[in-house]
């Protein structure tokens, strides 16, 4: 009798409880569900509780000495394709949708200019500043389409400029 049978484990697991320290449900997860408290949280499926790392599994994996920088290893080899011509050097956020692509945006209009290309477009409102809104391939569009898709059906330079 001490065995669930298959229709009681799904209830175990459809439940909705309230983590606490009493049970041991809110051990080294209590930084999380403040979180979810401040955002109105006040029970959750036990079955999604269970599956939430301890906070310190969290940030094991994101504090770091220094940030992450793919394609560092490339900047020589772009800067000596576009030397001839260094208005043809773009920067474009590109992102999921929510992960701050339009503030980077506004962020790279305000910090980063490339003067090459602020001498070619000054005057243009939207384009003054020498960066793009987003990549040819879209803001919002995964890179592994970066070759395969365009924003554009007529577009002024290839993905490789």
């Amino acid at each position: 009798r001490g065995a669930k049978d298959n229709t009681s484990l799904l209830q175990d697991e459809e439940r909705l409880i309230t983590p606490s320290t009493s049970d041991g449900t809110l051990q080294g997860k209590e930084r999380l569900w403040q979180m979810l408290i401040t955002r109105n949280v006040t029970q959750l499926y036990a079955s999604y509780w269970n599956s939430v790392p301890h906070w310190n599994a969290v940030t094991n994996n994101i504090h770091r000495t220094a940030p992450i920088i793919h394609g560092l290893e490339t900047c020589e080899t772009f800067q000596k394709i576009t030397s001839d011509s260094p208005s043809q050097r773009r920067i474009a956020p590109a992102g999921l949708f929510n992960t701050g692509t339009n503030l980077l945006s506004v962020l790279l209009e305000y910090n980063c200019q490339n003067p090459h290309r602020v001498a070619k477009f000054n005057g243009n409102a939207k384009r003054g500043h020498g960066n793009e809104w987003q990549t040819r391939w879209g803001k919002h569009t995964p890179a592994r389409y970066r070759r395969t898709y365009s924003t554009s059906k007529n577009p002024k330079y290839s993905v490789d400029e």
